[in-house]
């Protein structure tokens, strides 16, 4: 290749410039839906691009009135204590969702009431800004023998 021809397929390239890249310059593939750019961004077009913050669910509040598990009769014949972990999907409405164990106290009996009781409960949904959205939350129960 002659440096001519070079230098003709170095000037050919896209490139990009101080009002915004090309719609050359971006990557598309077929059917993508690649917006172009033609300018200088609006004033608040980068402000608004930010994600709204994310308020997790919520399973503390006092209104929900959320039973603890009933201590089994058999962990407390052992003298079992202990703390689980279980985590849970809450739904658009606050409802328990894929209950699961995700920390074991020790003891079968104390984890199957943890996760029993979980399932009944109500949470305040997560949201991001003014949308509810599904999210997960971790809830620990202890449980103390006094």
């Amino acid at each position: 290749m002659s440096a001519q021809n070079s230098r003709r397929m170095a000037n050919a390239a896209p490139r990009l410039t101080s009002a915004g890249p090309s719609a050359a310059a971006l990557p598309t593939s077929p059917g993508a839906d690649v917006p172009v750019l033609d300018g200088p961004l609006p004033a608040g077009a980068v402000a608004s691009a930010a994600p709204a913050p994310l308020e997790l669910p919520r399973f503390d509040a006092a209104y929900l009135a959320n039973q603890p598990p009933a201590y089994p009769p058999s962990a407390r014949r052992r003298g079992s204590e202990g703390t689980t972990i279980v985590e849970a999907r809450v739904g658009l409405v606050g409802e328990a969702r894929d209950v699961k164990l995700a920390v074991s106290a020790g003891d079968e009996a104390l984890d199957r009431a943890a996760m029993e009781a979980v399932r009944t409960w109500r949470f305040v949904p997560a949201r991001r800004g003014d949308q509810l959205i599904e999210a997960s939350v971790r809830i620990p129960l202890v449980f103390r023998l006094n």
